[in-house]
């Protein structure tokens, strides 16, 4: 006669097992949230850098963007307010030195062509880093891990 359904034991084994899984869950998670936070910031980076070039095409205008080392913050524009990155993230700029404006606030720039004045924009937690990287021919920005 053929067996019908599971007997207690294997069904127990089963729940044990997905409890380890679920037990073990936050911890994976706890450990990635640094990476996912630096990632995050990142792609706000990007996206900023992004929206000012197109600002500056389409307005036929220079638009420059600021970053605060020391704040963890950017501004969009010359007189706009400062906007936090998300998470506990560290900044580091590499720009052209036109474009330092004291120990710990750098910018890039984009011109009307398109182009900019090129940089290298480092978001980084606990030892996961991402570099926005940003053309001075094209303007073009990406972002390596």
């Amino acid at each position: 006669m053929a067996q019908r359904g599971f007997t207690l034991i294997e069904l127990l084994v089963v729940l044990v097992v997905i409890g380890l899984i679920l037990a073990a869950a936050p911890v994976a998670l706890r450990r990635g949230a640094p990476a996912i936070e630096a990632r995050v910031a990142a792609g706000e980076v990007a996206a900023v850098l992004r929206r000012a070039r197109s600002e500056a095409i389409l307005g036929n205008r220079d638009v420059a963007v600021a970053f605060d080392t020391d704040a963890g913050a950017y501004a969009l524009g010359e007189d706009a307010p400062w906007q936090a990155l998300p998470g506990r993230v560290t900044l580091s700029v590499e720009t052209a030195r036109s474009e330092l404006r004291d120990a710990h606030v750098a910018g890039v720039r984009f011109f009307a062509d398109g182009s900019a004045t090129g940089g290298r924009i480092t978001v980084a937690r606990d030892g996961q880093s991402y570099h926005v990287m940003l053309d001075w021919l094209t303007g073009q920005v990406s972002v390596i891990e």
